[in-house]
């Protein structure tokens, strides 16, 4: 992330029915959406590790609070948010933008990210990609599973990663009929 950019990011904080959540944006959309987290202290450290950025303006942003809150909910199951993914490589930003192709509800798997960004070698580096994401739930990682149906890794934890699946109606995660390969 370039200083310019840095000097144009603001920060919202605001509680959820999970828990607290920080978020960074711009002018050129979301760039950092945490989980929840126990306290607004943890969710600003969390917001502070993932972004590097350490002195952001802290504003509200009754949009995103609005949406990410009705995801957690269970009322809202897509968001209307522009998504800035500057903070990756050129690609970790084509797996985000692959596994934001993934709709609500259903699965993938990793193998099927590495096909669909023309690497079908790559599941490793799109696990770690995956697992290095800035925008949780928006880029919704946590629907990306392996080819077997296991749950894989996710930089949330895994009880995150099968409450998030949960929520989603896709509580059984350890069939492989569950994901959708192609």
């Amino acid at each position: 992330m370039t200083h310019s950019i840095k000097s144009q990011l603001k920060s919202s904080v605001f509680e959820t029915l999970w828990g607290w959540v920080a978020s960074t944006f711009g002018d050129s959309g979301l760039v950092a959406l945490t989980l929840p987290q126990d306290t607004r202290k943890d969710a600003i450290e969390s917001l502070a590790d993932q972004t590097k950025v350490l002195d952001l303006a802290i504003v509200r942003n009754p949009s995103l609070a609005g949406q990410v809150n009705g995801y957690f909910e269970g009322r809202r199951k897509s968001f209307d948010i522009t998504v800035d993914l500057s903070l990756g490589t050129q690609f970790q930003r084509e797996v985000w933008k692959a596994a934001m192709e993934v709709p609500y509800g259903e699965q993938r798997s990793y193998s099927w990210i590495a096909g669909k960004i023309c690497s079908p070698l790559a599941m490793r580096a799109v696990g770690h990609a995956l697992g290095s994401n800035p925008i949780a739930v928006v880029v919704p990682c946590h629907r990306i599973l392996r080819s077997d149906g296991g749950l894989g890794g996710y930089g949330g934890g895994l009880p995150m990663k099968r409450r998030l699946l949960k929520l989603e109606g896709m509580g059984n995660t350890s069939q492989p009929s569950t994901v959708l390969l192609d």
